[in-house]
């Protein structure tokens, strides 16, 4: 009587690794560049939603709101607006570590957004703002009245 052996061999293992190896090896440079894309499009995201924020501080509580911008390696945005109890400013949310979560580095043509207790920005003219990371890059422009365009 024949006896039949269970199980794989290690010929059979190792050509199941060496296949995945394969498989990952021409997968994960196609699924590195979509990431870098959206971390980069996620910055920008994140810097819309601080502007709306701040427009909504602005108008919740009847005074004047600011997105404060740090640009370069290591970017960070956040939000200022009057105490909601005694004098002076609160920050509103949280500190946004743009280079931090994102890995992007960011250029702006201004420090900060202002808005005015009707939800409109204070400003002379439009902000632009560039998110960069490992060749991808995009941009946001505010406009004089606060609102953002990419």
């Amino acid at each position: 009587m024949a006896r039949t052996a269970n199980g794989y061999t290690l010929f059979e293992l190792l050509l199941v690794i060496a296949i995945i190896g394969a498989v990952a090896a021409l997968t994960i440079p196609r699924v590195k560049g979509p990431m870098l894309r959206e971390s980069v499009r996620s910055a920008r995201r994140a810097m819309v939603t601080q502007l709306a924020v701040a427009r909504g501080a602005a108008a919740s509580r009847g005074c004047r709101s600011v997105v404060h911008v740090v640009d370069g390696a290591s970017a960070r945005t956040w939000v200022t607006a009057c105490a909601t109890t005694g004098a002076g400013v609160d920050t509103v949310g949280t500190v946004e570590e743009l280079s931090d979560r994102y890995g992007v580095a960011v250029q702006s043509s201004v420090d900060s957004i202002a808005f005015a207790p009707n939800g409109l920005a204070i400003g002379s003219g439009w902000a632009s703002l560039s998110f960069d990371r490992v060749g991808y890059s995009d941009s946001l422009s505010v406009s004089p009245l606060g609102k953002a365009y990419w």
